[in-house]
């Protein structure tokens, strides 16, 4: 069964799964050597239970963060 109206067009019947990566890199202003940056990997879960409620599940198994910083 589709959403009311079709609106967001997800069925209730559904699981749907989409996995997420991202990384980032940030410097700290004024400087060239000092920096940081963050790996994270994410596994997002959404089901409707009904036409009208959506459940969000977000598993993040694991991340990694490294600050660098000149010596």
């Amino acid at each position: 069964m589709l959403s009311a109206g079709g609106k967001f067009a997800y069925l209730t019947t559904t699981k749907y799964v989409y996995e997420y990566t991202n990384d980032i890199s940030t410097l700290f202003g004024g400087t060239s050597t000092n920096a940081s940056t963050l790996h994270i990997s994410a596994k997002v879960s959404l089901v409707f239970p009904t036409p009208c409620e959506g459940v969000l599940q977000v598993n993040v198994p694991w991340f990694m963060l490294n600050i660098f910083t000149a010596g």
